[in-house]
């Protein structure tokens, strides 16, 4: 069977203009892929999600194990907590169940987005982590109740 002729012909133009202009846009759809693959990992390390550089697809692997949870659990708390959407890494493996898969085939100003409701969410964990180490906690419906070993209650707005 044969590729559909219209298929071909359009091939054949985005090759003939690509000679003529060198492929700049290739070229400058590959320097705003790099571009958001480089703030996605920067920002993700900065976090305290370690990253490396992917050098091949579109999609970050970090790894969540720091936060007390594997990449399923992450996944779920994030998408309910914050409304992200990430993949858990354990969809890809065993050896993925750790990690969470982020995908930069989105807009700056969208990654940026993402990236900023990740770390509120990190840092909401971080501050719940710490109030169950200096007291006991209680969650009543959109409230968390800390009473702290002095006796002194703290009500404080919870989403979760």
């Amino acid at each position: 069977m044969c590729a559909p002729t219209a298929a071909q012909y359009a091939a054949l133009a985005a090759l003939n203009t690509g000679f003529e202009n060198g492929f700049a846009e290739v070229k400058y759809m590959r320097d705003k892929y790099n571009e958001r693959r480089q703030y996605l990992v920067s920002r993700l390390n900065a976090m305290g999600l370690t990253c490396f550089e992917p050098r091949g697809a579109f999609y970050a692997f970090p790894c969540v194990k720091s936060t007390g949870l594997d990449g399923e659990a992450f996944a779920y708390a994030l998408l309910d907590a914050k409304n992200v959407a990430v993949v858990p890494g354990g969809a890809f493996g065993e050896s993925g169940k750790d990690f969470i898969r982020i995908s930069y085939a989105y807009s700056i100003e969208a990654i940026k987005k993402a990236l900023d409701l990740i770390e509120e969410f990190l840092n909401e964990r971080k501050y719940l982590k710490k109030a169950k180490i200096k007291g006991i906690l209680f969650r009543i419906p959109f409230l968390l109740v800390k009473i702290t070993i002095f006796g002194t209650y703290h009500l404080q707005t919870y989403i979760g």
